[in-house]
C-alpha cells in the first residue's frame, strides 16, 4: 500500500505538524506523491510528542514587567487516527482525527506574579484531504494535487484552573474552517527515493472572535531501502505481493506561520518560521502493517515576540493495508 494520509491542523511549534505518514518506502514527514490503488483502505494511529523550551518563572515576569504578555508550556502531545482509501488509482481521499494534550500552560501577569493555567486536552479539528496524481513514471514517481479542509470538530471550550476559559491557540480545536492547497512529487533512484512536498492552508475565523495565521508546511525527503527488492509499477497500483523491509528516511522539514488576529488586533508574539532535520526508520512487515518513527531536530529558528521553542520532536506511528 502506497501510504497513510495523516494531517494535522496547525504548524505552530507549540501544535501538531502536518504529514501524510507513510506505510511503504519513503518519507514519514514530507508528503510523498503516490496514491493507494482502486479500493485499497489503510488505517493507522499516529503519536507525535515535542517537547518544549520553556519560560522560566522570572523570565515571564521580565517580560510582563514590559508589558509583554507571553505563555509558556512544557508538552504538547498529539495521538490521530488516520484512514485513507483509494477511490481510483490516481485519486487517495484521507481522514485524520487528533486527540491533544498540552501540559503545564503559564503565563506572566505582573512583574511579581505568573498566573498557571494547567493542561489543555481533547478532541481536536477533523482533517479531510484529497490527492490526485496528475503526472506519473514507470517508477513510481510523479506529482499529484492536495486538496482538503480542516472543519471545527475540535473542543474550544476547555478552562484552566481558576475556570476561565483559555485562548484559543492553546485549546485542542480552533473553532474554524480552513482550506488547505499543496502539491507533492517522488522520483525514485534504484533504492532510493527523493521526495517534496509544499502546503498551503488558508485560515478562517475560530472560536472567540480568534484567526490564527494562515500556514505553510514544507518539506524534502531521501528515503533508503536497506532490505527488500524496490518495485517498479505500470501505475500508482501496488501489485499484491509480499515483502519484508527496512527503510532509512533524512528530511528536512520547514513550517511556516503568519501573526494571529484576536478580534482583529494583531497578535505580535506570534508567527514565524522554523525547519527540522528529521532522521527516521521504518519497518515494513511481510503480513502488511508497518511502523515508524522519526526525531525532529529544530534549527534556524525566527519567530516574531516571545514564543517557546521546541526541544525536539518525536513521531511515532503504526499503519496496516487492507
Amino acid at each position: 500500500f502506497a501510504g497513510l494520509i495523516l494531517i494535522a491542523s496547525t504548524a505552530r511549534a507549540d501544535h501538531p505538524g502536518l504529514e501524510f505518514g507513510a506505510a511503504t518506502a519513503g518519507p514519514i514527514r514530507t508528503i510523498a506523491s503516490a496514491t493507494l490503488p482502486k479500493g485499497a483502505v489503510v488505517a493507522g494511529v499516529q503519536i507525535e510528542y515535542t517537547r518544549m523550551r520553556q519560560f522560566t518563572d522570572d523570565q515571564l515576569k521580565e517580560l510582563a514587567a514590559h508589558a509583554v504578555t507571553a505563555h509558556s508550556l512544557d508538552t504538547v502531545a498529539t495521538t490521530a487516527l488516520g484512514l485513507s482509501y483509494g477511490v481510483r488509482d490516481d485519486l487517495t481521499l484521507g481522514l485524520r482525527l487528533p486527540y491533544v494534550r498540552r501540559t503545564n500552560i503559564r503565563e506572566g501577569e505582573s512583574a511579581t506574579e505568573v498566573h498557571a493555567h494547567g493542561d489543555s486536552t481533547g478532541a481536536g479539528d477533523l482533517t479531510m484531504l484529497a490527492k490526485f496524481q496528475a503526472l506519473e513514471d514507470l517508477e513510481g514517481g510523479g506529482t499529484s494535487l492536495l486538496l482538503g479542509i480542516k472543519a471545527p470538530t475540535g473542543k474550544t471550550d476547555r478552562h484552566d484552573l481558576d475556570g476561565k476559559r483559555l485562548a484559543t491557540d492553546h485549546q485542542p480545536g480552533s473553532g474554524a474552517w480552513d482550506a488547505i492547497v499543496g502539491v507533492a512529487a517522488s522520483t525514485y533512484f534504484g533504492s532510493a527515493g527523493l521526495h517534496g512536498s509544499v502546503v498551503y492552508s488558508i485560515v478562517g475565523m475560530g472560536a472567540q472572535q480568534t484567526r490564527l495565521g494562515n500556514r505553510a508546511q514544507y518539506g524534502v525527503a531521501l528515503a533508503w531501502r536497506l532490505a527488500g527488492k524496490t518495485h517498479g509499477h505500470e501505475s500508482s497500483a501496488v501489485e499484491g505481493h509480499e515483502h519484508m523491509a527496512w527503510d532509512l528516511v533524512l528530511e528536512l522539514n520547514g513550517e511556516w506561520e503568519g501573526r494571529q488576529r484576536i478580534a482583529e488586533v494583531v497578535d505580535p508574539n506570534s508567527g514565524g518560521r522554523r525547519m527540522y532535520l528529521s532522521p527516521g526508520v521504518r519497518f515494513v512487515s511481510k503480513s502488511g502493517w508497518a511502523a515508524y518513527a522519526s526525531l525532529g531536530i529544530p534549527f534556524a529558528y525566527h519567530q516574531n515576540g516571545a514564543q517557546t521553542r521546541a526541544r525536539g520532536r518525536l513521531i511515532a506511528g503504526f499503519a496496516i493495508g487492507f
